[in-house]
């Protein structure tokens, strides 16, 4: 199955101070930056944390517990993770954008560029952040967020799960909306592949043996995208991707759904090519062959939206991991530039 892949091994370190002067001197110390450039911009508030205003990790390379943690650091790359937790409902899961270089100076401390992917906001909703609690770094294969293990909402991208019978908290969510000047001629229906490469943001996905490029309607779509319909031809349709812009999150999904006629489904935080994605698929213990699994993965680059709607049985219920196999080849090579 094609994942993102962390370099640094999975580790949790406790951190005991929140350090608000951005100095990060003593072990155990750590500060988020607005600019990872300036220590000086050294951020205070939980809203702050994850409205975009961080952009910078500078932690102290000694732990709590004052032991080394040099050759973790070390191992940190672009892309990777770390979350931030000081409590079960309250933390931020950060991808590193950046490795820059260790400050100078006798203090060994870390700097990394990040932005936030992930968080939990039940716990810290907003205000001067608690410096009087300790907080857990965890760096590398992070859990799957989502299902029946989800106690508490997140935000993960432009999507919200929300926990069975939670109700989400509208101060951070609005509905969908189309991204303004994301507007694909209405064009109708094309069967040509090398017209539908000329559409915006076009993604092709590896597709099982015999698959192709079926059509693709792109008229009168909402938010201005289209949609590409893959299967065997003379066969029917096998795989149907919505692509189009979008802005802010949607209504929240919940973890744990039952779709009329069939038993319990789960939706999941997902992190596919670097890029966060909701999944919603069949639960584990429930993997029936007509259940769906639709895989919704965000571009922030582009602010382009892919939703993948399997309409083959080689692609439900429990061969839900191929799905997550071609929505990640949508943004892996071979593809069209």
């Amino acid at each position: 199955m094609a994942t993102t892949v962390f370099q640094v091994a999975a580790q949790t370190l406790r951190y005991p101070t929140f350090d608000t002067t951005g100095a990060v001197t003593t072990a155990g110390s750590y500060a988020f930056l607005a600019d990872p450039d300036d220590p000086e911009t050294a951020v205070t508030t939980y809203e702050e944390l994850r409205d975009g205003t961080t952009t910078g990790l500078l932690v102290h390379q000694h732990d709590g517990y004052g032991a080394s943690q040099a050759a973790l650091y070390d191992a940190v790359e672009t892309g990777d993770l770390v979350e931030w937790r000081q409590a079960p409902d309250c933390f931020v899961r950060y991808q590193v954008t950046a490795v820059k270089a260790d400050p100078t100076g006798t203090v060994p401390q870390k700097l990394l560029g990040v932005e936030w992917m992930t968080y939990a906001y039940e716990g810290c909703r907003g205000g001067p952040i608690n410096t009087r609690h300790a907080a857990i770094l965890d760096f590398g294969d992070l859990p799957i967020l989502g299902g029946t293990s989800l106690t508490t909402p997140i935000v993960h991208g432009i999507y919200e799960i929300r926990p069975e019978g939670s109700i989400a908290w509208e101060a951070e969510w609005t509905p969908w909306e189309p991204l303004e000047g994301w507007n694909e001629p209405a064009s109708g229906w094309i069967r040509d592949l090398e017209r539908a490469r000329q559409l915006l943001h076009w993604r092709e996905p590896k597709l099982p043996s015999g698959w192709s490029l079926i059509e693709v309607y792109a008229k009168d779509h909402v938010g201005g995208g289209y949609t590409a319909y893959y299967g065997i031809p003379g066969q029917g349709i096998g795989l149907e991707i919505v692509i189009h812009g979008t802005i802010d999150r949607r209504t929240p999904d919940d973890a744990v759904w039952r779709p009329p006629g069939a038993d319990m489904g789960i939706h999941e935080a997902r992190v596919i090519t670097g890029r966060p994605a909701s999944f919603a698929r069949s639960g584990e213990e429930n993997p029936e062959w007509l259940f769906s699994a639709d895989v919704w993965l965000y571009d922030p680059a582009t602010r382009t939206e892919y939703i993948l709607y399997p309409k083959s049985t080689l692609l439900l219920g429990p061969n839900y991991p191929l799905m997550l196999e071609i929505a990640a080849s949508l943004f892996e090579p071979p593809n069209p530039p």
